[in-house]
């Protein structure tokens, strides 16, 4: 199924689907902005089902770059007023009844499938972008964007407090006598999901579990992702996530941002490659402030050498730390990353 139609499929049933991410809207706005031997034709299994219905006056060419991540921070904001509202309601409620049970789980799902969605949205229509206009949204700036500086989408797809104050408000006496136990916690959930092993865990065990590197079922052992994120991106989407893969993305950030730190900085933008021994130069650049210490090497992310004035944490020294000498290995990894032989 096109993702389009999964998304207003979707938005159809939630609750919060009027303030889903206006994916059909943008497609439109690409296709007008294309160039119109670039612009793709219409999908004839398709029948448009997909695109959302808006005025003429509002379907015209423009900035969509700047529409993209316009309709993201649109999004996040939305999502965090709902993830908020919803934790308050939850605290403050006084009389926990079947009824109130039975609302509180309705919003709880509904505001995780928001957020799961909306996440998958923001990626799909910038890898669309870069298809259809011939720029790099989608690798490098929406990455960015999610995942290294502070998403409320991004922060939420593994967010399950809102369970944990749901289970710590209504006692077992109000939860259906049927309801199935979590393998692992032993107790009675409603966020189950079943591995490839079919044993059923609750978000929070699995969640902590894939924390702490646990990569097999904790009951049979058998070898196989346990990132709760991961499976329910799995089941909407049919298929595993590839490079939406909430690891994917942060790991995708995490590259972009070295690389505008390794060679946007030799550009009058803050010192190049000196920065990273020079605390001063390093105080100056925001990008090197963002960034933690580590250094792209080929196939692999290692960690950088702690340069003088510079703690690992990526914080400069204080006055009265030592700053320490720098390792025998850091030429040799700046030299890989400049492109030297080392």
């Amino acid at each position: 199924m096109k993702f389009g139609r999964l998304l207003k499929q979707h938005a159809a049933t939630n609750q919060y689907g009027q303030e889903f991410f206006r994916y059909g809207w943008l497609k439109n706005r690409m296709r007008c902005e294309a160039p119109s031997a670039l612009r793709p034709p219409p999908e004839p299994d398709s029948e448009h089902d997909d695109d959302e219905t808006y005025p003429d006056e509002e379907i015209h060419a423009g900035d969509t770059t700047k529409d993209i991540k316009t309709e993201l921070k649109r999004v996040e904001s939305v999502y965090s007023s709902l993830a908020r509202a919803l934790l308050h309601d939850l605290g403050r409620l006084r009389q926990p009844t079947s009824e109130a049970c039975s609302t509180f789980l309705s919003r709880i799902r509904d505001l995780k499938q928001f957020c799961l969605l909306n996440y998958l949205a923001a990626l799909k229509i910038a890898k669309k972008h870069d298809k259809v206009l011939g720029t790099n949204l989608r690798k490098g700036d929406m990455e960015i964007l999610l995942a290294k500086s502070n998403s409320p989408i991004f922060n939420g797809l593994d967010d399950y407090e809102a369970w944990t104050m749901f289970y710590q408000t209504f006692p077992p006496s109000l939860l259906p006598p049927d309801l199935t136990k979590c393998q692992h916690c032993n107790k009675p959930r409603f966020d189950l999901m079943a591995l490839d092993c079919g044993h059923e865990f609750c978000w929070a065990c699995l969640s902590n579990e894939a924390a702490n590197n646990a990569t097999a079922c904790p009951v049979c052992k058998q070898k196989q992702s346990l990132a709760p994120v991961r499976r329910a991106l799995t089941a909407l989407l049919g298929e595993a996530p590839g490079l939406f893969d909430p690891s994917a993305v942060a790991e995708a950030a995490d590259q972009a941002a070295l690389f505008e730190l390794g060679f946007s900085l030799d550009h009058g933008t803050g010192g190049g490659f000196d920065a990273l021994l020079d605390p001063v130069l390093a105080a100056r650049n925001p990008t090197l402030q963002r960034v933690p210490p580590y250094w792209l090497s080929p196939g692999s992310l290692l960690p950088l050498p702690t340069a003088a004035g510079i703690s690992q944490s990526g914080d400069l020294a204080t006055s009265g730390d030592a700053a320490p000498a720098p390792a025998p290995a850091l030429v040799q990894l700046l030299g890989v990353a400049m492109g030297g032989a080392g």
